[in-house]
């Protein structure tokens, strides 16, 4: 998350200075980014993070059992 708010931020930036309108954005609910027109909710973002981090797991215990 820190990675996608370090972005905006800097996307800001060079959208003000271009006078361009930012392609994603925050929406007034405060969970959810929208990135050209499409809606991104933050648990979805959880829930993809955990399934890496498990998936990560099962492949590093299969090289472990497999040396």
């Amino acid at each position: 998350m820190n990675v996608i708010i370090h972005w905006m931020s800097f996307s800001r930036g060079y959208h003000k200075r271009e006078n361009r309108t930012a392609q994603l954005v925050w929406e007034s609910d405060g969970t959810t980014l929208s990135y050209e027109g499409q809606r991104i909710r933050i648990s979805d973002f959880q829930i993809a993070a955990q399934r890496m981090v498990q998936d990560t797991e099962v492949l590093l215990n299969e090289l472990i059992d497999n040396q």
